[in-house]
């Protein structure tokens, strides 16, 4: 009887420490909340697709966890052996964490979200961006997030709905880019620069050239390098008989020049989609089977998430290489694509303008601060050749931060400000409104102003295949 007796006192003194372990693991389990909460719930307006960067109001919830964590192993190796009971808490949380976190993923109405957090392996389907024969990736068509007022029409262009065939007295303006023409850092496509421009033309045209209407189609896809807009101007805008293609470029071209051997289709740069991706240590490739660890620590900034880069980028990291590895000679294959766009768009009849791309010079990469005035110079000299329009924007746009999310992407003033100066070069430098009212082909680019040199061939507008 006594063998009996002597066990039963000790679970029963065991259990009277339950209590104690049970409100330490509770407490536990709360710390760890708050830690997801205040992750979840921070927005600090930087150029992340869907929150903002690291901010020092995560180091709160994160002190506490650390410091309950710290207490719990003081008390097991210490004091009371039996607060292990605490981890069976724990265990038993992060189960119900883990499946509500994933249930509430999978039913959210952000896209984004679901999409690089909730599938930790990939992007996923519901998604920005969707892979490509050509370009490797493109934008999604019929892509909506009702959160955020981001969408893109069902030809796969940010933006509102437009016809296609085109109306007559529709003069359509295209502008090529990346991510800064795209505007990532603008939610809402109400307050991207090429709806505010394109409402600001409309109303002028209406005063300057009546019966005429404009279409400003934001043709920017995030990441595109000059070889993407290349492709997207052949094979992509061509069928939609553009009036004017304005071509953003640049800041993107920088990074392929930091990747060895250098190869000026940049396949040194780009990958397959389906490509490997980035290779990780083990314990990285362990925390992307949770959906919770991969949220956590990627908005700690321990490892990335699955954005476009991992699937379009060789591993190099993606703000390039060695600035020792740039060849300044490189910049000639840029300058070749931006070449073969000008002749492109002519093919289609439409006219072209060439744009430098603003930055803040004191806060951008060190790569892009000591090359991004060799491929400003490039497309100025380009534009000087083929005797195009150069709208430096670069030059025009003002030095100020306020205006900036980070050293290249605009905030909502920052659009409003670019949507006026694209106005006004267009308006008083290219004279728009002079075109369209001599403009005499309904459906082909205007004819010269001013002296210009018309170099359009006359090939037929528009290319059509099949719809």
């Amino acid at each position: 009887m006594g063998a009996l007796v002597e066990p039963m006192t000790k679970i029963v003194a065991r259990w009277r420490t339950a209590p104690v372990a049970f409100v330490v693991g509770l407490v536990s389990t709360v710390a760890w909340a708050a830690l997801l909460v205040g992750l979840l719930s921070h927005r600090s307006g930087g150029d992340d697709l869907i929150f903002g960067r690291w901010s020092w109001r995560f180091l709160i919830p994160l002190a506490v966890v650390a410091l309950i964590f710290a207490l719990q192993v003081w008390l097991f190796l210490f004091r009371c052996r039996q607060l292990l009971f605490t981890y069976v808490v724990l265990a038993v949380f992060g189960v119900l964490l883990e499946a509500g976190f994933a249930w509430w993923l999978s039913t959210s109405p952000n896209q984004n979200l679901r999409a690089l957090y909730g599938a930790a392996w990939n992007l996923g389907e519901p998604t920005v961006y969707r892979s490509h024969h050509y370009a490797v990736y493109e934008l999604r068509p019929g892509y909506r997030d009702r959160t955020t007022g981001m969408s893109h029409n069902r030809f796969g262009f940010r933006g509102p709905a437009f016809q296609s065939p085109k109306p007559g007295k529709v003069y359509r303006i295209f502008i090529l880019g990346g991510s800064t023409t795209y505007t990532i850092a603008v939610k809402d496509n109400r307050l991207v620069f090429s709806y505010l421009l394109e409402r600001a033309l409309d109303r002028d045209a209406a005063r300057r050239a009546p019966g005429w209407r404009i279409e400003v189609v934001n043709a920017g896809v995030g990441g595109y390098t000059s070889a993407e807009n290349l492709l997207r101007l052949i094979f992509h805008i061509g069928r939609f008989e553009p009036d004017l293609v304005m071509i953003q470029q640049g800041l993107n071209d920088v990074w392929p020049l930091t990747y060895d051997q250098f190869r000026s289709d940049f396949g040194h740069y780009r990958k397959s989609w389906y490509e490997p991706g980035f290779r990780e240590v083990w314990w990285k490739r362990l925390a992307r089977a949770s959906n919770v660890l991969t949220f956590i620590l990627a908005r700690l900034g321990l490892f990335e998430i699955r954005t476009i880069k991992y699937f379009a980028t060789r591993q190099n990291t993606y703000y390039g290489g060695s600035l020792k590895r740039a060849v300044p000679g490189n910049v000639g294959a840029f300058g070749r694509n931006t070449e073969l766009m000008i002749l492109a768009a002519r093919r289609l009849g439409a006219k072209v303008i060439l744009v430098s791309e603003p930055y803040l010079p004191d806060k951008v990469f060190l790569a892009r601060r000591k090359l991004m005035p060799l491929f400003n110079a490039a497309l100025a000299e380009t534009a000087r050749k083929f005797k195009t329009p150069f709208f430096d924007l670069w030059r025009e746009f003002p030095r100020d931060e306020k205006l900036y999310v980070d050293s290249v992407h605009l905030n909502a003033a920052g659009n409003r400000q670019k949507a006026a100066l694209y106005r006004r070069f267009l308006e008083k430098r290219f004279r728009l409104f002079d075109r369209l009212r001599a403009k005499v082909k309904p459906g082909g680019g205007a004819g010269p102003v001013s002296g210009e040199v018309d170099l359009t061939p006359p090939f037929p507008v528009g290319l059509k295949d099949g719809r």
